[in-house]
């Protein structure tokens, strides 16, 4: 029998593939591997071993160890569950390589039962669906496995197997010619977009004159006047046009929303939020982050934009906005430091920070005239991990709450769907969507010429 196993190197990665079976019996039309007749079952021993070869080569070739490993070679992994669920007991077993779950990724055909008992066993490693199809009727011409695990099931497998392990899903999805333009099929009600913001504009246009409602990745654009065109088209044919700011799903969020609202702390004197970590410290510079073009004033577009959503749902419009962006430790021709103070139509002053290059700190502090609100958070939005928000009064009297992470992600794009339907309200407004783009597009002018900008002038 033969089997294949591939070291995938790159800049920052070492990544084994690894296969589990000998053939594959799943038929999958773009798959060499389904051309295959399935032999048998890998063993959890031969699974193991082909990391170990893999691993010794890249020492030999590349002096370095994998780093990351994806069950997608040969075979369906969840059709040799038990293999596979020990080869990775031994992988990141102290007697194996001592490998962290995280740094492996099983990939799936999609068996809904199967992934199913995965939650229920409760695996550490990551997961993915070849999907490659965005209905029924397509999937089933090019994956048979399809007509037996419906893209429904699937969902409904997905959705419990996030929930269940606090793991996020990935989906992975081939690009054919002709095929899987959902653009243009009738039975396709929205879209999501998470290509580059650059094409967010016309992209949104082409599909909001369809009739799709779209969804954004953040930024919806770096440009303000090309959100007002999104904003336009997507009311004048009466679609939805959501934004990836899924932060304010989170439950501390919608705490400190509740909390100014109310007027719990009488009138806000002030507010600042904070955003560091260090996962983006070791990117090559000519990665797309790094690039000003795309990823302008430093964390701006990755983390700041999450925090200037905050202020302005918390707080209310942005008149003027004053920013400085800082070149501390790392070479990103973007800088590793952006500090803005936003002033508030109301008067207030806010104030955001992110930094690209310290360990994990997030922090959000109101203080009003009767007393201040902290919101501090354990671990980055996308890794599960509590939130402690704690009040304190004039009186010296102290509130402390404790908020469990939740799917934010999945969240917002259930709102977008609901709110496509007729469900439910989007929670974010279209003023919301367009100054949020505004501030950032103000702070990179600020931080350029070292002047505060007035949002409605630019």
């Amino acid at each position: 029998s033969v089997i294949e196993g591939v070291l995938i190197p790159t800049k920052k990665r070492m990544t084994a593939c690894v296969s589990v079976q000998v053939g594959c019996s799943l038929d999958c039309a773009f798959c060499a591997t389904g051309k295959l007749k399935r032999i048998r079952n890998l063993n959890a021993d031969e699974i193991y071993d082909q990391v170990v070869m893999i691993n010794d080569q890249s020492k030999k070739e590349y002096n370095l160890p994998i780093s990351n490993i994806v069950y997608m070679g040969m075979g369906e992994p969840l059709l040799n569950y038990s293999n596979v669920l020990k080869s990775v007991d031994r992988i990141t077993s102290q007697n194996g390589l001592g490998m962290s779950p995280k740094r492996i990724t099983i990939s799936t055909a999609g068996i809904h039962k199967k992934i199913i008992r995965l939650a229920d066993d409760g695996v550490k490693f990551n997961l993915a669906l070849s999907l490659h199809a965005a209905n029924d009727e397509k999937r089933n011409k090019i994956m048979p496995i399809n007509e037996s695990n419906s893209l429904g099931a699937l969902k409904d497998a997905m959705i419990y197997f996030s929930e269940k392990t606090g793991t996020r899903p990935t989906l992975e999805y081939i690009i054919f010619k002709d095929f899987n333009d959902a653009i243009k099929n009738n039975k396709t009600d929205g879209i999501i977009l998470c290509t580059p913001n650059t094409l967010h504009m016309n992209q949104t246009i082409k599909a909001a004159n369809l009739g799709l409602h779209v969804y954004c990745e953040k930024p919806l654009s770096l440009k303000s006047q090309e959100v007002v065109q999104m904003i336009k088209v997507c009311k004048k044919n009466n679609v939805i046009l959501g934004v990836g700011h899924e932060r304010r799903f989170e439950k501390g969020w919608q705490k400190l929303n509740q909390i100014v609202n109310n007027n719990t702390l009488g009138k806000t004197m002030y507010a600042e939020g904070h955003f560091s970590h260090d996962k983006l410290a070791n990117l090559p510079l000519d990665n797309w982050r790094a690039n000003p073009e795309i990823a302008p004033a430093a964390g701006m577009t990755g983390m700041g934009v999450h925090l200037t959503d905050l202020m302005i749902w918390l707080f209310g419009p942005v008149k003027t906005v004053f920013a400085t962006t800082s070149h501390r430790v790392l070479k990103y021709k973007t800088g590793d430091v952006v500090t803005a103070s936003l002033i508030h139509e109301s008067g207030l002053t806010s104030q955001i920070t992110a930094i690209l290059k310290t360990p994990h700190y997030q922090r959000v502090t109101i203080w009003g005239e009767n007393g201040w609100v902290e919101l501090v958070d354990s671990s980055h939005p996308d890794t599960p991990g509590p939130s402690f928000l704690k009040v304190v009064m004039n009186d010296g009297s102290e509130i402390k709450e404790t908020f469990d992470w939740i799917d934010t992600v999945s969240a917002n794009i259930n709102n977008f769907m609901n709110a496509a339907k007729g469900k439910d309200d989007y929670l974010f407004s279209d003023l919301e969507k367009y100054q949020n783009i505004a501030i950032l597009e103000s702070i990179s002018k600020s931080s350029e010429i070292g002047q505060p900008i007035n949002i409605n002038k630019i």
